[in-house]
């Protein structure tokens, strides 16, 4: 989380959003833009372009104590 990564909890893998591309779309539930997705199962990496993220489908950052 600190370094940008977000967990998507349907599709089960990890993405951020590129750096120097703006978002497309934001609106209070989800945004639109390109990100790179990591699937720890493949260990690879791709780049999604117009990818509609859904707020709620992120993971929310754990509380540690």
């Amino acid at each position: 989380y600190t370094r940008g990564w977000f967990y998507h909890k349907n599709l089960r893998i990890w993405f951020t959003r590129l750096k120097d591309m703006d978002l497309l779309v934001k609106t209070r539930t989800y945004e639109r833009g390109c990100y790179y997705f990591f699937d720890p199962n493949t260990w690879q990496m791709t780049r999604k372009d117009n990818f509609v993220l859904i707020y709620e489908m992120v993971e929310k950052r754990p509380i540690l104590p």
